[in-house]
């Protein structure tokens, strides 16, 4: 084994060191004194990466489901396939940003991703991932519950040892991302509460300002939109009994919105500044 070999082994030990260092200094931040502000967010981190994901892959009908069981939560999208630099964000948790510099997913597939372990610090994830004309379906485990680096960094290496048993498909599929959490605990059930009520009551905002969502469906109960031109630059948006009325001012590229629920215009005190 040649000088550059070794050194290459030793560097990539430290890199996978370094990522499992900061994924738990990550984890224990959004449990620890960021876990009210995680409660909430953790729903919202998905949908943004299903966006994301959507836009980048050319989709413009993205359907978002979530599903609560005793014992997990699921989160699909069917908003396209990964690119190999993308798992490989999640997977090291963008922290040492061993993927394309110039992507437009750096830190949220990565760090940003890690809030969703507010849930649980288990996630297996089945999906697609794609480079030219290749596809690939894969299913992986991470598992971040010990606060050993060693642990974690091991995690790393399984994940990678898990992605070697993807199968070659075909690009004709439909490509169905899945997230599967197991909440196993009352700090995790109470998470999946509050994410669940705090997306339920933001849907409104999040369908007005998201034109590539088409539904949200959330344990059965389907979330879509209707729109109604008011003018040249005002519109309704209309989910269930709620509005959302929007202004665009084009030449300062701002929209101004107000929520309407129940025939009473609301107070946004309390509404996550998101949009």
């Amino acid at each position: 084994m040649g000088l550059g070999t070794k050194v290459k082994e030793i560097a990539i030990e430290h890199v996978k060191q370094k990522a499992a260092r900061d994924i738990l200094s990550g984890i224990n931040d959004w449990r620890g004194s960021k876990i009210h502000t995680a409660r909430r967010r953790w729903l919202f981190e998905l949908i943004q990466n299903a966006v994301d994901t959507a836009k980048a892959r050319g989709r413009n009908n993205l359907r978002i489901e979530i599903r609560t069981e005793d014992n997990s939560v699921r989160f699909c999208h069917d908003g396209g396939y990964f690119t190999f630099y993308e798992i490989g964000a999640i997977i090291y948790g963008g922290s040492t940003k061993p993927y394309a510099p110039e992507s437009e997913y750096i830190g949220r597939f990565g760090t940003g991703f890690l809030v969703t372990h507010i849930v649980s610090r288990k996630v297996k994830i089945k999906g697609f991932a794609g480079e030219n004309e290749s596809l690939y379906e894969f299913e992986m485990e991470i598992d971040r519950e010990s606060d050993d680096e060693s642990s974690i960094s091991e995690n790393i290496e399984k994940c990678f040892s898990q992605l070697d048993g993807a199968k070659l498909v075909s690009h004709g599929l439909n490509v169905i991302t899945e997230f599967v959490y197991p909440v196993t605990d009352d700090f995790g059930k109470e998470a999946v509460k509050e994410g669940i009520k705090e997306l339920k009551k933001n849907i409104p905002f999040i369908l007005a300002f998201n034109e590539i969502i088409e539904e949200i469906v959330v344990d059965g109960e389907t979330f879509k939109r209707e729109v109604e031109e008011i003018s040249n630059s005002t519109f309704k948006v209309i989910v269930g009994n709620r509005a959302v009325y929007v202004k665009n001012d084009a030449a300062n590229d701002l929209q101004v919105a107000i929520l309407v629920d129940n025939g009473a215009m609301s107070d946004l005190k309390g509404y996550p500044k998101i949009f």
